[in-house]
């Protein structure tokens, strides 16, 4: 029996055993969907793409089965079960005697009203509203099934492999209807993004925020009834399924945006993470919504080879693939390693000033060798202690353990995706190279802004500074010539990861020459503006 005798006798009411009044058709890459007054019945396609083959009867029988067991996880009401096709006589019809030709799975029907879509184009769709799907899933999430097979699927060589696979499988439509630049420049920032924050992502799986999720997750499978149901998860590949948390919300944040509503995708995000807790969410969200985009595209091109999908529908088709993967390039652009930066040079140089600066410009946490040395020692940062050079706080081991706090708490950072400025002297080589390294464990782009200003501009800024009082700094004009004698020159790092600057222009210009010269020496789109360092 041919597909075409099924989609034919199941589009006439008489082939159903309650005998709808009408029955309309609808069709995906992998499914044809059949719409009565009261339900939706879901017949799979004989098609293997690889990720997928329902090529069998037996296949087809059981992932049917399988998406109504996991579907119920969200949607207990709607998945009535398994139904027959059968034949006889000549006559396909659901149910009945005869012999079994395919399977349907019958599904309650939703209120069209109610569907996430149309609530958005009626604009109906509040930040409440969000909040709601965001507790739901957080709740899914968190009772999902997870372990080491799971777990499995959440590491770095899967994810790589399921990367390989799209874009195998996107190779045949370069040129059209994809652009073969974009998708070539989304390859690259990937892998490097895979290559960098691998350790990112296995403290993803070490957190448990990898799960048997839902892995279709767009507007058009929720709708907002009460209680909000979500449903149409994927059924035919686990691995597909199994993943980061992060997936999952990342596609439904993907579809708001492309949708045009980026202002409830922001509210998504931000109310899952907060009923998550879930604090790295927004370190892997690009990357995991720039996958999700690339799909879109990719599924939109299947629909091209189809021969049953008409020839305006292709055109959409072809339209909304090139859409989604422009979209999936504007996340691979954010897709940009943290910065380790390190703001040296002597005490009054004005190091401190220029960090809290570029904190303001942009996205970075500052960490200061004064704030830590006096957190260690219990000591208010704005008291003063008038110790001599080297020692009490000053002390090589303080200086030490100083250090060694501001290495630890910068990594921590910086391995959730955070971008870093250090405010210390660094007068000492091994300090910088350690900072170097650090930087090189954790995947971060690196540089030192050595800060530097004329003898008299120095004694005016420490005098001030000590006659105004208020400062966490213990810096002294009479301490300073110790500290310059001691000050290792910067002979070991590269001039690319090297800027000196003068700090007695206004601070907004020499914030601007810094973040102009570290835009040009790395490949992160860092530049100048409310773009973050992130």
């Amino acid at each position: 029996m041919e597909s075409t005798d099924v989609v034919k006798a199941l589009s006439r009411p008489e082939a159903y055993p309650d005998h709808p009044a009408e029955v309309s058709m609808q069709q995906t890459h992998i499914s044809w969907l059949f719409f009565t007054r009261d339900f939706v019945y879901k017949v799979k396609k004989p098609v293997n793409f690889g990720f997928l083959d329902f090529t069998s009867l037996e296949a087809r029988r059981r992932f049917c089965e399988e998406e109504a067991r996991l579907n119920r996880r969200l949607a207990p009401d709607v998945y009535l079960g398994v139904r027959d096709i059968t034949a006889a006589d000549g006559e396909i019809r659901l149910g009945g005697p005869g012999n079994i030709i395919d399977y349907a799975l019958q599904m309650r029907r939703l209120p069209e009203s109610r569907m996430l879509p149309a609530l958005l184009a009626a604009r109906e769709v509040t930040s409440d509203t969000m909040y709601r799907v965001a507790a739901l899933l957080a709740a899914f999430h968190a009772k999902a099934e997870s372990g080491p097979a799971i777990d499995h699927d959440g590491t770095v060589g899967v994810i790589l492999g399921n990367w390989e696979e799209n874009f195998t499988q996107a190779c045949p439509y370069l040129d059209w209807p994809l652009a073969r630049e974009a998708s070539d420049e989304i390859c690259r920032r990937v892998l490097a993004f895979c290559r960098t924050r691998a350790s990112l992502l296995d403290r993803r799986i070490a957190a448990g925020r990898i799960r048997d999720g839902h892995g279709d997750l767009r507007a058009e499978h929720i709708c907002l009834t009460d209680p909000i149901v979500i449903f149409d998860c994927i059924e035919f590949n686990h691995r597909l399924r199994y993943g980061d948390v992060a997936a999952d919300l990342a596609f439904l944040a993907m579809d708001l945006e492309e949708r045009g509503f980026p202002d409830l995708a922001q509210t998504l995000v931000r109310a899952y993470g907060e009923y998550a807790e879930d604090a790295e969410l927004p370190s892997v969200l690009d990357f995991y919504k720039c996958y999700r985009a690339f799909v879109r595209a990719k599924v939109a091109c299947f629909r091209l080879d189809n021969p049953t999908v008409p020839a305006g529908e292709k055109r959409q088709a072809a339209r909304a693939a090139a859409r989604y993967l422009e979209l999936a390039a504007s996340y691979a652009t954010r897709l940009r390693r943290p910065w380790l930066l390190l703001c040296c040079g002597l005490m009054g140089s004005g190091k401190s000033v220029l960090a809290g600066a570029l904190a303001q410009r942009v996205a970075l946490h500052v960490l200061s060798s004064d704030v830590i040395r006096k957190e260690l020692a219990g000591v208010q940062p704005t008291t003063p202690t008038h110790m001599k050079y080297g020692e009490g706080l000053y002390a090589p081991e303080c200086i030490e353990t100083t250090y060694r706090d501001m290495f630890q708490k910068a990594e921590s950072l910086l391995a959730g995706g955070h971008s870093v400025v250090l405010d210390a002297s660094f007068i000492r080589q091994h300090h910088r190279l350690q900072a170097r390294q650090l930087a090189e464990r954790v995947g971060a782009e690196f540089c030192i802004v050595e800060c530097w200003c004329p003898e008299e501009e120095l004694r005016r800024r420490l005098e001030a500074r000590v006659a105004q009082g208020g400062s966490v700094s213990d810096g002294r004009w009479e301490l300073l010539d110790q500290q310059r004698r001691a000050f290792e020159p910067l002979f070991e790092v590269p001039p690319a990861h090297h800027l000196k600057v003068d700090t007695t222009q206004a601070s907004d210009l020499v914030v601007e020459a810094v973040l102009c010269q570290l835009a040009e020496r790395s490949e992160s789109p860092l530049k100048s503006g409310r773009v973050a360092v992130q």
